[in-house]
């Protein structure tokens, strides 16, 4: 949710606990793998580019989505908006002044939360996980 405080636009959520059965959670596990190999392929095909001095973004990245899911069939079994949204996401991290000097993406900066990446640990701002 979008609104205006003060002359400044805030953007504001909400948390919602969902009590998953074990077939949902193996959904959203699937869901959320297929999900982060889009995030990473995407990102590293931005990264190619960038090399040759070359820019890519959500346009032509959607329409290899579209193409890539009839080669890889394993892709269909995400919803395809889960997966557009995950490449606006990705368009919205890599904007200009979101990569800091040495090239990786400073997602805290750019989406407000800290994104895991395999070298990073996790972290988890104001909640209470074990």
């Amino acid at each position: 949710m979008l609104f205006q405080r003060g002359g400044v636009l805030v953007l504001s959520g909400r948390k919602y606990r969902l009590k998953l059965t074990a077939g949902q959670a193996a959904l959203c596990e699937e869901f959320g793998n297929i999900c982060r190999v889009v995030w990473n392929t995407g990102l590293d095909q931005r990264r190619q580019y960038r090399q040759r001095e070359a820019w890519m973004n959500y346009v032509p990245q959607a329409a290899e989505l579209a193409d890539a899911k009839r080669d890889h069939p394993w892709l269909t079994a995400a919803p395809s908006h889960v997966l557009q949204h995950t490449l606006k996401d990705l368009d919205r991290a890599c904007l200009p002044g979101a990569w800091n000097i040495q090239g990786e993406v400073a997602l805290e900066d750019a989406l407000g939360a800290l994104v895991p990446f395999p070298h990073r640990e996790p972290h988890h701002r104001g909640t209470s996980r074990p």
